[in-house]
């Protein structure tokens, strides 16, 4: 079983996440295959301990946003433009100026194929980015 690892990043924002352009690049050391999921990156204004660990339902919530990743290669990129949505804000566009602690965290999708020619995918366990 591998164990999750971390990204963690500080990221200072001066200008509206407008034009704001947020990229997640999967290492060589993360995956020996391509890999299928949602690419989740979380924006915490919390500079102690993990991003994904400050997620809930109250105000102070940290933000997260997600994209969905087919065929994710070593080497290949997640994009995270201002338009990809997010909660409890809408958007990137929303978050305003600031010094943010930010992670990526990786939802594996595995492939099910079904006697009836039909496939679907289910998570499994979500993996941090490093």
């Amino acid at each position: 079983m591998r164990f999750p690892r971390s990204l963690f990043l500080l990221l200072v924002l001066s200008a509206p996440l407008s034009a704001l352009d947020l990229q997640v690049k999967l290492a060589a050391s993360a995956a020996a295959a391509p890999l299928d999921g949602r690419v989740i990156v979380i924006l915490s204004k919390e500079m102690n301990g993990e991003p994904r660990a400050q997620v809930g339902w109250g105000i102070d919530t940290a933000q997260i946003f997600g994209v969905d990743v087919n065929g994710w290669n070593a080497g290949d990129i997640a994009r995270f433009e201002g338009n990809v949505f997010g909660n409890p804000l809408r958007s990137l566009r929303d978050i305003p100026p600031g010094t943010y602690n930010v992670q990526a965290v990786l939802n594996v999708y595995e492939t099910f194929h079904r006697s009836d020619g039909t496939f679907m995918k289910h998570s499994i366990a979500p993996m941090a980015m490093s």
